[in-house]
Formats: structure tokens, sequence, C-alpha cells
């Protein structure tokens, strides 16, 4: 697997549903029937990755929705790029 690369562009896997359920927001995969659990961060980053915003736009985004420091949200971002990545639940577009 190609490290994550900050200056691409990632969306959500086309058949993914994400709906919240009280703390965390789940994840359906209507392929595999696989559900994940992702925290409120994860999730923030997850409604952010429209396929159409560069990764840094996500990481304004999430800074000014969380209110935290840009170098913070940098590193939840890219955290949860590694985590969406590994269960194979984005993509990288173009």
């Amino acid at each position: 697997m190609d490290p994550i690369d900050t200056k691409r562009i990632y969306r959500l896997v086309g058949r993914l549903m994400l709906k919240p359920d009280g703390d965390v927001t789940l994840a359906f995969d209507p392929e595999t029937l696989a559900v994940h659990q992702l925290n409120p961060t994860l999730a923030r980053v997850a409604e952010l990755l429209d396929g159409q915003r560069p990764t840094e736009q996500v990481v304004i985004a999430l800074s000014e929705s969380l209110e935290i420091g840009v170098d913070d949200a940098s590193r939840e971002v890219y955290r949860a790029l590694q985590a969406l990545r590994s269960e194979q639940l984005i993509e990288a577009c173009g």
C-alpha cells in the first residue's frame, strides 16, 4: 500500500453509507455487508472527503469544525486517512 499523499484528493468509496448512531457513526458497505464504527473525528473527516476538496482544505475545515489548531487538525486528518484507507473505505481521485 502506498503512503498517504496529502496532496491528493480522496473520497469515500461510492457504495459506502454513513449513519450517525449515538456517539459513533456507522459506515455500512452494502457489497460486503461490513459495518465499521467511526468515532466523531473520523466521521467528520469521512464527511469532508467529498472527492472535490483537496486534503489541505479538509484540514482547514476540520480545524474550524473542531476548533483546534491547524497542526493538530493536520495530524488528525492524516491518521483518519490512514485508518479509512486500511479499511478500504476511501479512494484517491484522479
